[in-house]
């Protein structure tokens, strides 16, 4: 979804938007209309997103807002589980997440059970700096 939130970069009309990323990019999947990810005008998904990841901090019961237009989220085919990856991080290095995701599906869809603890929203090596904070706050929020 093109959003106009960081640094003014979807300035276009819906049109101009696919058109540039059709023309420039040989872009050839659908391209969803430019919305907010930040702010009182959200799109619903991103609050979604948002509330369900590691951005959402237990314990003031608010959520961090989306810090740049390259972040990613993995979600698992039933909606339960949001993974957040931080703008910074190597789209590459998501195969294993994803990989995971998959699996745990198929495992899901062969026996109706899911190990819950295999999605916990952990920081990955682009947030290492705050990992033990975050960690922490979540332990101590289960407690």
């Amino acid at each position: 979804m093109p959003c106009n939130q960081f640094a003014g970069q979807e300035k276009g009309t819906p049109e101009q938007i696919i058109e540039y990323a059709r023309k420039t990019y040989g872009a050839e999947f659908p391209i969803l209309a430019k919305t907010e990810v930040n702010g009182k005008n959200t799109h619903e998904l991103y609050k979604f997103l948002r509330t369900y990841s590691s951005l959402f901090d237990e314990k003031k019961k608010v959520s961090r807002e989306i810090p740049w237009n390259y972040t990613k989220f993995l979600v698992s085919g039933d909606g339960k589980k949001v993974r957040y990856f931080n703008p910074r991080e190597d789209p590459l290095k998501l195969k294993p997440f994803i990989d995971k995701f998959l699996a745990a599906q198929a495992d899901v869809l062969e026996s109706q059970t899911n190990d819950e603890g295999q999605f916990a929203n952990q920081p990955v090596a682009s947030e290492a700096g705050n990992a033990d904070n975050e960690n922490a706050e979540v332990e101590a929020s289960k407690q």
